[in-house]
């Protein structure tokens, strides 16, 4: 990953992370963990990889 592309996603990772803790994401599994709400490990990691890919943070970023 060039340090262009880190820089890229870093920002992206806080934009989410703001979103989530100012509430925008409100009912994102995120904010839902600590609630208890996500009834399996593996789908809770399926829809954070899923949010994290609405703002742009996508596997291919990693590669």
């Amino acid at each position: 990953m060039t340090k262009t592309s880190h820089a890229k996603m870093e920002r992206m990772l806080k934009k989410f992370i703001h979103e989530v803790r100012t509430g925008v994401r409100d009912g994102s599994t995120v904010s839902s963990i600590a609630d208890s709400h996500v009834p399996s490990e593996k789908e809770a990691w399926e829809e954070i990889r899923r949010e994290l890919q609405s703002v742009g943070i996508t596997v291919e970023l990693f590669v």
